[in-house]
């Protein structure tokens, strides 16, 4: 008699998820810009901490497993935006600072602050990029990942929906020494708050 078929482990399943995570990766992007109906609520107060700490919770683990450390330290912060587009906008930088940072490396996201804005930074211990590089970053279609690993639209992406926004994002980097990719956003109005 032949044995029943024993069901896959998760270690066997694991590059299989890993590839429809890469795949999602892909193709949210596209199809974001192919929906681009411009219909879109109005942003509204978002509480920047309570945000960051569901997206580190929900990323955690998975930076874990490529032996990443993943820290917050943001105040109670709240700033105008469309809840959604914020978790797209640190989701696309958090995975970008994953991409770039070898095991044993730490991505930080910090609370930030300029020209009347707020919001945070991530920082992360990765590779970094030259001037030329940094240059180009952000740049429809232009990616550093290897043919079939990136669209080259996740900067892009995030630079149009902080604009809709009336935020902005900032990089530095240093080659060999990391990135920091900083958003800012309109804080709530004072009159906002009664």
């Amino acid at each position: 008699l032949m044995a029943a078929p024993q069901p896959p482990t998760v270690a066997q399943l694991q590059p299989v998820l890993d590839e429809v995570e890469r795949a999602g990766r892909i193709i949210r992007p596209l199809l974001q810009f192919a929906r681009d109906t411009g219909d879109r609520p109005a942003p509204t107060p978002v509480e920047l901490h309570a945000l960051v700490s569901e997206l580190v919770t929900l990323h955690r683990p998975a930076m874990a497993q490529r032996q990443l450390t993943l820290t917050a330290a943001l105040p109670a912060t709240t700033v105008l935006a469309r809840p959604d587009a914020l978790r797209q906008v640190l989701t696309n930088l958090l995975l970008n600072a994953a991409d770039a940072t070898p095991a044993g490396g730490s991505i930080s996201l910090v609370s930030a602050a300029a020209d009347g804005k707020i919001g945070c930074s991530i920082c992360d211990t990765g590779c970094g990029m030259p001037p030329e590089v940094l240059e180009q970053a952000g740049e429809p279609f232009f990616t550093t990942k290897p043919a079939g690993q990136g669209t080259g639209l996740g900067l892009t992406i995030t630079r149009h929906l902080l604009h809709e926004l009336g935020g902005t994002l900032s990089l530095a980097s240093h080659a060999g020494r990391g990135t920091i990719a900083t958003v800012l956003l309109p804080p709530v109005p004072e009159h906002a708050h009664a």
